[in-house]
C-alpha cells in the first residue's frame, strides 16, 4: 500500500489521531473492486441481502434434521446458522463439509449439531486456507468476510461483513444473529476479533 504524498507530507503536521484517519481512508481506497471476486464470493455476497429477517427468533434448541443438509426451521436461528444459510443459498452445504473434517481427523460425529458450531466451522475455513491473518484495527476487511468473534465469557460469535471498511474509525456493517433476528449493524465489533476468513480470490 502507498500513502498518499499529501499524507506523507503532513503527518509531521497532524496529531495521532488524524494521521490514522488519513491512513484507514487510504486503506479503503486501496482495496479491490467486486470485479476481482471470484465467481463463488460474488454469488455468496449477492444473496447476503435475502437473508435479513429480524422477525427471526434467536433460538439454539439441539435440533434432529432428517437430512445432513438440511436447515433448522427457517423462523428460528443462531449466529452460525445465518453463515450456513449464506452458502445455501450458493448450493454449498457446510454441515458436508463439517462432516468430512471432522471424519479425516478421527473426531465424534454428530450430524445434527457439528456445523452449526462457530469453532468447528471455523475449522473448516482454516483448513481450507481461507484464513486471513489479523493484523490489528487497521486489517482490511472486505464484503464477504466472515468473521469470527470472542464475547465475554469465551463465547462465540460469528458474523459476514456487508460492505468494506477497517474496524479503527470504519468497521463495517455485518449480518449477524445476536438474539435479535438476522440483522445488519455494527455491534459485533465491541466484541474481540478472534479469526477472519476470506472466500479465496483468483490472481
Amino acid at each position: 500500500m502507498d500513502l498518499s504524498t499529501n499524507a506523507q507530507e503532513t503527518s509531521e503536521d497532524l496529531d495521532g489521531s488524524a494521521f490514522i484517519d488519513i491512513l484507514v481512508e487510504q486503506i479503503i481506497a486501496d482495496m479491490p473492486k467486486d470485479d476481482e471476486h471470484t465467481s463463488l464470493k460474488d454469488d455468496f455476497i449477492s444473496h447476503l441481502d435475502e437473508l435479513i429477517d429480524p422477525s427471526i427468533i434467536y433460538d439454539g434448541s439441539y435440533r434432529r434434521l432428517d437430512n445432513l443438509c438440511d436447515d433448522v426451521p427457517a423462523d428460528v436461528g443462531v449466529c452460525s446458522d445465518v453463515v450456513i444459510r449464506a452458502f445455501h443459498k450458493v448450493d454449498m452445504c457446510l454441515a458436508e463439509h463439517v462432516r468430512a473434517l471432522r471424519v479425516t481427523q478421527g473426531l465424534p460425529i454428530d450430524r445434527h449439531i457439528d456445523h452449526r458450531r462457530v469453532r468447528n466451522i471455523g475449522a473448516l475455513f482454516t483448513a481450507e486456507g481461507w484464513s486471513v491473518k489479523y493484523k490489528g484495527k487497521l486489517t482490511p476487511i472486505y464484503k464477504g468476510d466472515i468473521i469470527w468473534f470472542k464475547m465475554p465469557g469465551n463465547l462465540d460469535h460469528i458474523a459476514i461483513a456487508m460492505e468494506d471498511g477497517v474496524q479503527y474509525t470504519h468497521p463495517p456493517k455485518v449480518l449477524h444473529n445476536i438474539g435479535y433476528g438476522q440483522v445488519v449493524d455494527k455491534q459485533p465489533w465491541a466484541y474481540e476479533v478472534y479469526e477472519i476468513y476470506r472466500i479465496p480470490t483468483i490472481e
